[in-house]
């Protein structure tokens, strides 16, 4: 495993970081870290390889939240 734990708020690169999630599970095909995710802000599940991910700041993700939410 590796930069990545459970419960951490993480976006996709490949996606221009536009959805925030959390990691609810993390497993390895052998070859790489593959980390399923759940949406934050939206009912949206989805998987991606580690090297794919970057890491959200608590304050980003709150930020994040409240624009997409318009809270």
């Amino acid at each position: 495993m590796g930069n990545f734990k459970i419960g951490d708020i993480v976006a996709r690169k490949s996606y221009g970081c536009d959805i925030l999630f959390k990691i609810v599970g993390i497993e390895n095909n052998g070859k790489e870290d593959i980390i399923t995710l759940k949406g934050i802000a939206c009912r949206l599940e989805a998987d991606a390889p580690e090297c794919d991910l970057v890491l959200q700041s608590k304050q980003n993700a709150q930020e994040h939240t409240r624009r997409v939410l318009r809270v």
